[in-house]
């Protein structure tokens, strides 16, 4: 089984001469070694928000995991948001697989 995400920004104009962007996503291979992350973080949060610290412990990975979390956001298949008690920090969470599996089939 493969696993694809991209990105592909269309530009629209309206007929008030309103621009404005779109950001599709469209099919590309997902590294085996980030989706074995993906698994392992998915087995432990679900759809529950978490922090880095949270994943560096559940990974046990400590060198890798701005990585890690860099290429699951960069494909797609994470979410984040600044902390709104302290913005230095972020708050992460996973798509649902089934979730990204749909947006892959637009």
């Amino acid at each position: 089984m493969a696993y694809y995400v991209c990105q592909m920004t269309i530009i629209f104009i309206n007929s008030k001469s309103n621009i404005g962007l779109w950001c599709l996503k469209m099919a590309e291979p997902l590294p085996k070694w980030i989706m074995k992350h993906y698994s392992t973080l998915w087995r432990e949060f679900k759809n529950k928000e978490f922090i880095y610290e949270d994943a560096s412990k559940t990974l046990n990975e400590k060198k890798m995991m701005s990585l890690i979390l860099s290429e699951l956001k960069k494909s797609g298949w994470l979410n984040v948001k600044l902390d709104p008690e302290d913005s230095r920090k972020r708050i992460y969470q996973l798509k649902n697989p089934n979730e990204v599996i749909n947006e892959m089939e637009k």
